[in-house]
């Protein structure tokens, strides 16, 4: 099940068809190999920008607001949607910004976090050279298969 959360102090968005975030959550998981995504089960919670730089400095020991911040539930170096596999926190208005400035559409962009933050949850990282070359690929397939834009041929290739 994915839970979609909108706290009661975010700006009204036109948000995603939740069906649309249910559809990238489960093509990411399926495209990294974990069995049954349509069994698994995430929390995906729109934050005010205060909350997300109070989450990122608590988490992160970053001061500053981000777009998504992954809060992964199981340790790898195996996954299971047979358990719970964590959360998602995404900052508004900060995403509408960071999209506007990239020539982004909003969805197109929230979609394109969802894969990353996803990823996240289930042992992907880009802390290394390595590391962020092999998820960037994966993003890059995936948001192909889901018929969107090239990530980090638009993105500036920041970390998030």
């Amino acid at each position: 099940m994915i839970d979609w959360q909108i706290d009661p102090d975010v700006p009204s968005q036109s948000w995603p068809d939740p069906a649309r975030i249910e559809t990238v959550v489960r093509a990411t998981l399926a495209s990294a190999g974990l069995a049954h995504p349509e069994q698994a089960s995430i929390t995906i919670r729109v934050v005010s920008d205060e909350t997300m730089r109070a989450l990122n400095l608590q988490w992160r020991k970053k001061d500053d607001v981000t777009d998504v911040i992954s809060f992964p539930m199981q340790q790898g170096p195996t996954f299971s949607t047979d358990e719970y596999l964590g959360d998602i926190a995404l900052g508004f208005p900060f995403i509408a910004l960071e999209a506007e400035r990239l020539g982004l559409d909003l969805d197109s962009h929230l979609q394109h976090l969802l894969v990353h933050a996803t990823l996240h949850l289930i042992g992907f990282d880009h802390a290394e050279p390595e590391e962020r070359r092999r998820m960037q690929q994966k993003e890059k397939t995936i948001m192909a298969g889901l018929g969107l834009h090239d990530p980090y041929n638009t993105w500036c290739q920041q970390d998030s």
